[in-house]
């Protein structure tokens, strides 16, 4: 998956630099077409490696929530029965319902977008040491600080998600005892 983006940030740039060569030479109207095949080569390669991508994480998310929701529910039939006394029936049907949601939407489209934003940044800092490499040097402190930034909002997503799955259990469990009744 991790070469597929690659490849993908690959043709981009491959594109790009065709068509800033293209722009700097002079041209005929015989080497138009030529040129524009070529770019439109990298493009339509560019677009259909993308969709693969894409298809291949939606594939890949779909199995782990598959996996997760029938771990899950293993674990919750071999529980004891103390354990459905008491545990509110709301909390038990929001953990399926919304750890299943993550997988299926949350963590596919975070996966696409930081492997796209990986590689676009791997692109731009190979571009930049190819073109201006002393700028590189400015990056190494800014990188320290972009850590330090991320471990502090790690822990507060993690507790707000945490507080927010807590807060949705009673409204499961009110809906599920309005079911019973």
């Amino acid at each position: 998956l991790c070469f597929s983006f690659l490849g993908v940030e690959a043709l981009r740039m491959a594109g790009l630099w065709w068509l800033s060569h293209w722009t700097a030479k002079d041209r005929s109207g015989s080497e138009e077409m030529y040129y524009l095949s070529v770019y439109a080569a990298f493009t339509f390669g560019n677009v259909l490696l993308d969709f693969v991508t894409r298809l291949w994480s939606f594939a890949m998310s779909s199995r782990g929530s598959r996996h997760i929701h029938n771990a899950m529910l293993a674990s919750v039939l071999r529980a004891p029965m103390s354990f459905f006394q008491t545990t509110p029936h709301g909390q038990i049907i929001n953990r399926f319902s919304k750890d299943t949601s993550e997988i299926d939407q949350t963590v596919m489209n975070t996966t696409i977008e930081m492997g796209n934003s990986l590689a676009g940044s791997f692109s731009s800092l190979v571009m930049l040491g190819l073109n201006a490499w002393p700028i590189l040097i400015l990056f190494l402190p800014m990188l320290r600080f972009y850590v330090y930034v991320q471990r502090i909002y790690n822990r507060a997503a993690t507790e707000s998600r945490r507080l927010a799955k807590i807060f949705h259990s009673p409204v499961y469990d009110h809906f599920s005892n309005i079911c019973r009744e």
